[in-house]
């Protein structure tokens, strides 16, 4: 399986390629984000990766 890392300000999220197109063969694999300032690793959930990215910065606070 191939990975696309995408950098934003607060990690990178690194979301999966899959090789079948249909969306319902896919659920359930969601994605990780590797925390830029300790390298922790989260899994989130299979979502579009601006929705992730949302996701992601309303959490971070939090810790």
């Amino acid at each position: 399986m191939d990975v696309v890392l995408r950098e934003f300000e607060l990690g990178w999220p690194a979301f999966p390629v899959f090789a079948d197109p249909d969306p319902l063969a896919n659920v359930g694999a969601g994605c990780l984000v590797v925390d830029r300032r300790n390298g922790l690793v989260t899994q989130m959930p299979a979502l579009p990766a601006d929705r992730v990215l949302d996701m992601y910065r309303a959490w971070y606070p939090a810790r």
